[in-house]
């Protein structure tokens, strides 16, 4: 396995090496490689004691919460404490660094599923880059009295000062609301400027015939 192993990562410099144009697929298992793992025990212990005194021990588990345990409160404060950590105390995973310097000199796209903003982090120019399930960075209103998005952060940075740990909620008046009708407002994962977004890609894809071009797909399991 070793040996075939070295001859395929050979393989692949080869392929870098003589490719006129590269286009990356990264899932979420490249940031599990770069320490960003749903499965480490270790971290969430660590950022979610109060979830880990309800029972569960690592994030993936979360899936399986019944729906009765999700309150709205439940909900946000979660949201809160995960992106809080991946966005503010979560640093640059070195990985995407060593990426971005593997595609140095090249003509290159990304396409990721990834919401966690580490392609930007990086220094990748996001322009090459279409994080086409969106970032965790835009809120919008759950009722859609307009499809205007807005900084989550702030609202997050506001749920965090009122969360009630015994439960583990955010009390009602932390939630993040729509600042126009005073719904309850929502993740935004579809970045508003999606078909700019894949515009760019279909143009890159489209342009590349022609060329050699090498594509490299990582983090995307079996599925």
């Amino acid at each position: 396995m070793d040996a075939l192993y070295s001859k395929n990562i050979e393989l692949l410099r080869k392929e870098l090496r003589e490719a006129d144009r590269v286009l990356l697929g990264a899932g979420a298992g490249l940031s599990a490689a770069a320490g960003l793992s749903y499965l480490d025990a270790e971290v969430f212990q660590r950022e979610y004691p109060e979830m880990f005194r309800l029972g569960y021990r690592c994030q993936y588990e979360l899936v399986g919460m019944k729906d009765e345990e999700w309150t709205v409160g439940r909900k946000w404060a979660y949201w809160a404490k995960h992106i809080h950590y991946v966005r503010e105390i979560l640093p640059p995973l070195p990985l995407y660094g060593e990426l971005k310097a593997l595609l140095e000199g090249k003509e290159f796209f990304v396409v990721t599923s990834n919401c966690d903003r580490q392609f930007l982090r990086a220094g990748f120019p996001m322009e090459r880059v279409f994080e086409y399930q969106g970032s965790y960075d835009n809120l919008g209103c759950s009722e859609r009295c307009t499809d205007e998005t807005w900084d989550s952060l702030p609202a997050l940075n506001e749920v965090l000062k009122h969360i009630d740990p015994e439960p583990f909620e955010c009390r009602a008046e932390g939630l993040p609301r729509c600042p126009h009708c005073g719904a309850l407002a929502e993740l935004v994962f579809r970045p508003q400027n999606y078909e700019e977004g894949f515009r760019r890609y279909a143009d890159f894809v489209n342009s590349s015939a022609g060329t050699r071009l090498c594509i490299i797909e990582i983090g995307v399991g079996f599925n």
